[in-house]
């Protein structure tokens, strides 16, 4: 929904090539970006990161975190091989505490640049409680049909 909203042809793009989010954004999302950064020190300062917009009450900023990765790396998702295009979503990296100063930045320029509404939306909220796999399959249905 998010990268709906703030690029629509790279959404366009990676629906057009039948990329779902759940290709790429799972393992993303499980385990915090950690595989998706280059070194241990930059997964710590992440999580720091992390932590301090939970402290403040953000749950949300991970959502915002990656789509500033997939925007950042725009010109290669929309350059790349129909056939590669699985493998470059997934192999999406942060390569040093510059690039990872430029993607939070980012997400907060994107969180800045979010409608309010987006946080308060039930299903939102219903991402970071406690839900049975089946009602968070009926959960991104319904965020989906919005």
């Amino acid at each position: 929904m998010l990268l709906i909203y703030h690029d629509p042809q790279i959404h366009k793009h990676l629906e057009n090539n039948s990329v779902i989010p759940e290709m790429y954004c799972i393992p993303w999302f499980i385990t915090y970006f950690a595989a998706r950064m280059a070194s241990a020190d930059l997964v710590l300062e992440f999580w720091d990161r992390i932590m301090l917009h939970k402290a403040e009450g953000d749950v949300t900023f991970i959502f915002f975190f990656a789509v500033a990765l997939v925007m950042h790396n725009r010109d290669m998702i929309l350059k790349a091989d129909q056939a590669d295009l699985p493998q470059t979503m997934t192999e999406l990296k942060v390569k040093d505490k510059e690039q990872l100063s430029k993607l939070i930045k980012l997400a907060g320029e994107i969180e800045e640049n979010t409608p309010f509404s987006y946080k308060q939306l039930d299903e939102v909220k219903g991402l970071f409680s406690k839900q049975s796999p089946e009602n968070l399959k009926a959960i991104c249905l319904s965020l989906e049909s919005l």
